[in-house]
């Protein structure tokens, strides 16, 4: 999930060489803003909003894109180190700190990024000057050892940081050479000396990569040999990390640890490991395969058997949910964890409902998460049954979910989602235990039982319990007589039940009734078994099915007996039957069809049997007589052009006799006459129905087309915006303004440019709302005045700088390149100064480099925006004022920030895109080659323009050598080659029929 986001080049200033970019970057900008409004679970959208908003300096914009990200999605390391580094660059005061400290905080719940905690920690050391800085230096690099200094490849470098920390500590207590430390001050010292004994020996109890160099440091340090104590406890240490070596190596080997991989060390290091040791080892899991969905359902299992800590399972499940949001289990999971650890009842509520938002693919899952949380309902209900109030809104609230349930359940699928109705069955039992309420209970289950239940045994059991332990005797049996005529899948369980009932509730006579009701139901169910297995093992059901469906079974078995035999009786004839003797030999079936004369095939009946050709064939037919719109003939430029069939004329009758003659039920000829071609190239296409076409009446004339009316037409009015443009006439005393903020008007521009000269007209461009587009044109009385504005360009206007052009007509010149302001090679008087704080201004960088010489030029680049890029040029009148500057200030510390000086080369710049594109158009008008016409060559054109295959999709039989004539094979799609004369020599045009004949061809 990591990505790489392009940071800024340096050297590179703002290209104002075409207005049309920065258009685009502001509409791609707006574009992907209303995409993740719209979709805000899409990854990549936010991705490419973030990269183009740092790239354009839209820093306000960039932060609440950043905030959006986070709410959906956990972010790798390297976003949360990019925001804050962002963020660091405009941080004032100890307020700014608070704000990076929280964007600290916030980072490292997200994953076990090593590098995240090592600049946090750094960040904190920053700080030990400040009131109770030393201490929460010292508390974050304690959380940074929990967090990941059991990390085997990685941790080490956390442990480096907190002692290099703490021995800069030791060296501020130290007293000056030739002092003498006071009591305290010896307390003080020996306080730190021991806390940094403590780090060494933690750091030596834990299998770490590079354990040997830290065992020789603490020696250096110590001065002597390491205690007993800590050398067992590095050597047991030292033997784990041999175990886990292997691993390690696999994971750094190999092109991108495995999930398989990462599975196989986690259970090794779950027999072998320690319970921190093993969770680091799934946070390291998870940081790289995030998506898995099996690894976090491990990891919170595991967490669930081995952990009571409530703030770490609650962390774990919530990351894990963000990250697969597809996963109902772990969703219910965190449902579960949140009741446990007793969070509040509108927290639990919330994480339900963004679980409806996971994306889920199967109903059973949605009914899942709605019944953990109607679950949790129904317990919350018995946590508060001593209070009255609290459980009468309980419930209210318990009933209402379980009717919400099934009303969203049923909207978005159907009966798919519940097909066993487990949420009516909970239902009627909350109606029955918790409002006594059997009436609207048996009546849902009554539903239930109506809604194709009935027959099976086990459900009427379910309403049979519920009755029996909130209900009366009455219905128990009224429920059990009911159930013996209705199921029959398994009648013995409700019989049984029936009579148990009796034995313990009823008297004489309702037993002996029951004993008599039973034994008729089950005398009524073995007759239907037996007639079943009858049934079954006579074959007839199977003939019935095939004779519902228009067609006798094939004889697939042998040796039939007279009882299994149809006769004239059941309305077969003799020659129909399927007796015993029928058909070749005794005790064989007649066969399903036979073969008549003709060679068609036949059923037993005589008539003609369709067959499946015959069934395609007929479907063409109707396809084809359903047609309205008919193939016009004619030559290769017409195909694809439809009108509408003329029924009016009449078919060819020599035709119409040739058809009903051999071709019937083949194809069927359009009723319509062949639109006559015509003889100008130039009218090779047609425009699409329902378009006027231009010059329609003279170019039809001329043409000899017949006029149609079309069916429909179209209008299609656009509403389109129109640009206020200068006059061309006027192009010398105009000039073209962008970049401008969208609150700046007309009368702000006059005034801007007042100063130039009598400014005749401002024509600012808006949207449809008449705002500003943020650009617009000036036009001046005289050509003098343009002179002056093009000084003006860059000027800062609202904060953001103002860009100035020549105004210059596209439609009928092109635009002269606008050569670049500034030198593109070294200049050794000029001077680039980069790494300067977003505070850094013109005016003090004048005072800063003037004191090593005369100033010719000071610029601070901006971006579009106006937000300073953190770069400068500085400009002397002679290079050594310049080499003294660059001595002098290379390094200085200026706002925080050691700033960078050198001698301005920067790198050549790109071939602008108008010279790029021109020596395109210079390669395609270059005379094409002629590659061989070979399967997949270049250079060989089909209709559309591109290449096509030379395999020929013509059946061999109606292949014809007919060369084409090379005037034809370069022609392109649409022109219509001159007709040939049937005197010239061509064969005679072949009919549908013709065509059909041979496709139909044995």
């Amino acid at each position: 999930m990591e990505t790489e986001i392009d940071a800024p080049n340096p050297h590179e200033d703002i290209d104002d060489e075409d207005s049309s970019g920065e258009d685009d970057s502001e509409s791609a900008i707006e574009d992907l803003t209303n995409k993740v409004a719209i979709n805000p679970y899409q990854y990549d959208l936010h991705i490419q909003l973030i990269s183009l908003l740092r790239k354009e300096g839209e820093f306000e914009k960039l932060r609440k894109a950043r905030e959006k990200m986070s709410e959906v999605f956990p972010l790798t390391g390297v976003l949360w180190l990019d925001w804050i580094q962002d963020e660091m660059k405009f941080m004032e005061g100890d307020d700014s700190r608070e704000e990076i400290e929280k964007l600290f905080n916030r980072a490292v719940e997200d994953y076990l990024a090593i590098n995240v905690w090592l600049e946090f920690a750094q960040f904190s050391l920053s700080g030990i000057t400040l009131p109770g800085g030393v201490e929460k230096a010292r508390s974050i690099c304690e959380r940074a050892i929990t967090a990941g200094g059991l990390h085997v490849a990685k941790g080490h470098s956390i442990w480096e940081v907190y002692r290099e920390f703490e021995n800069a500590l030791l060296m501020t207590m130290q007293p000056p050479l030739g002092s003498i430390a006071s009591e305290e001050k010896e307390r003080e010292i020996k306080m730190q000396t021991e806390r940094i004994h403590n780090i060494f020996k933690r750091q030596l109890r834990v299998p770490l990569l590079d354990m040997e160099e830290t065992l020789i440091e603490y020696k250096e340090w110590l001065g002597e040999e390491a205690e007993e104590e800590v050398m067992i406890n590095y050597k047991t240490a030292l033997a784990k990390l041999k175990k886990y070596e292997p691993y390690e190596e696999s994971l750094v080997n190999s092109e991108g640890s495995t999930l398989a991989q990462w599975q196989s060390y986690l259970e090794f290091i779950q027999k072998d490991g320690n319970p921190a040791t093993i969770r680091c080892c799934f946070e390291r899991a998870v940081e790289e395969h995030c998506l898995a969905t099996d690894l976090w359902l491990d990891y919170t299992q595991y967490l669930d058997s081995t952990s009571n800590i409530g703030s770490l399972l609650i962390n774990v499940y919530n990351r894990a949910v963000r990250n697969c949001p597809w996963s109902p289990t772990l969703w219910k999971g965190l449902m579960h964890t949140l009741e446990k650890y007793e969070q509040p009842h509108q927290t639990i509520k919330e994480t339900f409902e963004k679980s409806l938002l996971g994306g889920f693919t199967e109903p059973g899952d949605f009914l899942g998460l709605w019944e953990t949380y109607i679950d949790y309902l129904r317990r919350k209900l018995d946590s508060v049954k001593n209070s009255e109030t609290e459980a009468t809104q309980a419930k209210e609230e318990l009933r209402a979910t379980i009717e919400k349930a099934a009303e969203y359940l049923n909207h978005y699928f159907g009966s798919t989602a519940d097909p066993s109705f487990r949420l009516q069955q909970f239902q009627a039992l909350i109606e029955a235990k918790y409002f006594q309420n059997m009436e609207k209970s048996r009546e849902l289950w009554n539903s239930i039982l109506t809604a194709g239940h009935s027959s099976k045994a086990h459900m009427w059991m379910k309403y049979y319990h519920l009755e029996r332990v909130y209900g009366d005797s009455k219905h128990c049996r009224k429920i059990l007589h009911r159930a013996v005529n209705a199921v029959s899948d398994w009648p013995e369980q409700i019989c049984e039940a029936l009579l148990m009932f009796e034995r313990v509730e009823g008297g004489l006579d309702t037993w002996q009734s029951a004993t008599r009701r039973v034994e008729t139901q089950m005398k009524k169910v073995e007759e239907r078994r037996e007639k079943a297995r009858e049934y079954e093992e006579s074959g007839d059901g199977w003939e019935r099915q095939w004779e519902r469906r228009g067609r006798r079974r094939p004889a697939f078995k042998q040796g039939r007996g007279k009882d299994q035999r149809r006769g004239k009786d059941q309305g077969w004839g003799k020659d129909q039957g399927w007796g015993k003797d029928q058909g070749k030999g005794k005790g064989q079936y007649q066969k399903y069809f036979v073969k008549g004369e003709s060679g068609n095939s036949k059923d037993a009946d005589g008539m003609k049997k369709k067959t499946e050709k015959d069934d395609i064939q007929e479907n063409r037919w109707r396809r084809h007589d359903k047609r309205q719109e008919t193939d016009i003939p004619g030559e290769e430029g017409m195909k694809g052009i439809k009108r509408k069939a003329d029924s009016s004329q009449a078919p060819d009758e020599e035709h119409s006799k040739r058809m009903k003659q051999g071709d019937e039920g083949v194809f069927k000829v359009p009723m319509s006459s062949p639109l006559k071609v015509p003889k100008s190239p130039k009218s090779t296409t047609m425009p699409p129905p329902g378009m006027p076409v231009a010059n329609s009446g003279n170019q039809q004339a001329d043409r000899g087309v017949k006029a149609e009316p079309m069916d429909t037409e179209m209008t299609v009015t656009e509403d389109k915006e129109e640009r206020p443009k200068p006059d061309k006439d006027t192009q010398d005393k105009t000039i073209f303004v962008k970049n401008l903020a969208y609150d700046v008007g007309e009368e702000k521009i006059k005034e801007i440019f007042s100063k130039c000269g009598t400014i005749k007209e401002v024509r600012l461009v808006t949207n449809y709302q008449k705002k500003s587009k943020g650009f617009g044109y000036v036009e001046f009385e005289n050509s003098d005045s343009v002179a002056k504005a093009l000084s003006m360009d860059r000027e800062a206007v609202e904060g953001r700088p103002m860009y100035v052009d020549r105004y210059v007509v596209k439609e009928k010149q092109k635009p002269a390149t606008k050569d670049f302001k500034y030198e593109m090679k070294m200049e050794k008087n000029k001077l680039f100064v980069s790494n300067l704080p977003r505070s850094a201004t013109k005016e003090g960088l004048e005072k800063l480099f003037g004191q090593y010489g005369q100033l010719k030029e000071v610029r601070v680049v901006t971006y579009r925006s106006g937000v300073p890029k953190g770069l400068a040029y500085v400009e002397f009148e002679n290079e050594v004022d310049a080499s003294k500057a660059i001595i002098g200030t290379d390094g200085t510390n200026v706002g925080g920030h050691s700033i960078c000086v050198a001698i301005s080369n920067p790198p050549s710049r790109k071939q602008p895109i108008s010279e790029r594109k021109e020596n395109e158009k210079e390669e395609e008008s270059k005379p094409a080659i002629n590659y061989p016409k070979s399967l997949g060559a270049k250079g060989v054109s089909g209709p559309r323009g591109k290449g096509r295959t030379q395999l020929s999709m013509m059946p061999r039989s109606l292949q014809r050598n007919t060369a084409p004539q090379p005037k034809e094979m370069g022609a392109t799609a649409g022109k219509v080659p001159q007709q040939k004369s049937p005197s010239e020599g061509d064969k005679p045009k072949m009919s549908n029929a013709d065509f059909a004949k041979m496709f139909l061809k044995s």
